[in-house]
């Protein structure tokens, strides 16, 4: 569920109820690639068999930063702002060791920037023509923009260096043509949660496949497949638990097979943290959740509290038991130390039958509600020094 509300978010948070989102989140979900939530589609080492393989040594990306060749909302700006660009020049991570594989040597992948915390990263890949003509002229369907554009990926992360073992994580990504008609993927990979798994100085493995228009796509193969994975470079199809072919030549933008691999070294600020470990009884508080179809207030224990420059994670639980946090109708601000509040915004949670959560916000600086029900909502990076305290329901919280 995480994955495809983070690629479809992108500013644009829908204001319905916790229901509908879910069932729509659970609808779409069923068409993307496997995460861990099915356990009949393992993903299992990668090595690209029978692709055009391409080694790029790269300028650092926090150097480049330095030299003035980028800066932080260029190339995450989509997703998410930084609230200075001084701010933005030390999010920016370094990439070490970044190469790629693609099944066509006429393509390519570029690294455009990668910026996190310690457990939660983004990237920016481009994929291009080696040539240099825009990489929508090689689409064999011609690019409607109306549909938009997705592609399956999956990601690693290799614990050791001698690359024995690897585990796959939580993560997903967005895909968009930029303005050179190239195809550009922002992959937010890894977990927010409190004690989540640490990426720092591990090599993360993003594995893609395909490129399509994804109302259309979906459409096409949903009465022919029910899940999808990618193994050893190559895209399958699975009904049930058998493997089917099925033909997308009619629906797809770019049949090309794809990874790129590089080793996380966050910057000291990318890998900042405030938290607050500790609560008495006072700290019980209410919050809306929605339970049995229906909102309702209810006590919430706060067991956890962690900000970092790009989210706030609390993780607790409902005293009844029951119940799931609500996207909506929680009010939660950062107070900062010179009395300026900012707004934040329920991103996803976790939760299990006896009630625990685990639930990350993001931080905004404006937002405007659409015709269709659904606001835009402007996503910040904020500096952790210039926060006082966390408000949630009128209740104040000292950091």
């Amino acid at each position: 569920m995480k994955k495809y509300i983070d690629e479809t978010f992108e500013k644009l948070t829908p204001v319905r109820s916790d229901e509908e989102i879910f069932s729509y989140v659970l609808r779409r979900f069923e068409k993307m690639d496997s995460v861990n939530e099915k356990p009949r589609l393992r993903f299992r080492k990668a090595a690209v068999a029978a692709c055009a393989a391409f080694c790029t040594v790269v300028l650092g990306i926090t150097a480049a930063a330095a030299a003035g060749i980028l800066d932080f909302d260029s190339v995450f700006g989509r997703m998410v702002s930084a609230e200075s660009a001084e701010l933005g020049e030390n999010l920016l991570c370094e990439a070490e060791n970044f190469n790629y594989t693609v099944s066509d040597s006429d393509y390519k992948i570029k690294l455009n920037g990668i910026t996190g915390s310690a457990s939660e990263v983004m990237v920016n890949l481009e994929i291009s023509r080696a040539d240099g003509a825009p990489l929508i002229e090689s689409f064999s369907n011609q690019y409607d923009s109306r549909y938009g554009i997705s592609g399956h990926d999956n990601i690693l992360v290799y614990p050791n260096a001698d690359d024995s073992y690897n585990r796959n994580i939580g993560g997903g990504g967005s895909y968009t043509v930029n303005n050179k008609g190239n195809v550009e993927v922002i992959c937010r990979l890894g977990s927010s949660e409190l004690n989540a798994y640490s990426l720092k100085d591990k090599k993360i493995r993003i594995e893609g496949a395909k490129l399509f228009p994804i109302d259309l796509y979906y459409e096409h193969i949903d009465p022919l497949s029910d899940g999808t994975n990618i193994e050893n470079g190559e895209l399958k199809y699975f009904k049930g638990d058998k493997q089917v072919a099925v033909d997308t030549s009619s629906v797809h933008y770019l049949d090309l097979s794809w990874s790129a691999e590089f080793v996380y070294i966050p910057s000291e600020i990318a890998l900042k943290t405030i938290r607050k470990g500790y609560y008495s009884l006072d700290d019980v508080k209410l919050m809306a959740v929605y339970a049995e179809n229906e909102k309702q207030l209810t006590d919430i224990e706060f067991h956890g509290l962690e900000l970092t420059s790009t989210h706030m994670t609390i993780e607790g639980k409902l005293t009844d038991g029951v119940g799931e946090l609500c996207f909506t109708d929680n009010e939660v601000y950062l107070i900062r130390k010179d009395g300026s509040r900012t707004m934040v915004i329920m991103d996803f949670g976790s939760f299990d039958s006896h009630g625990n959560f685990s639930c990350t916000f993001r931080y905004c600086s404006d937002f405007s509600e659409n015709e269709d029900g659904s606001f835009w909502v402007d996503y910040i990076a904020v500096d952790l020094t210039s926060i006082r305290s966390v408000e949630i329901n009128g209740s104040v919280y000292k950091l």
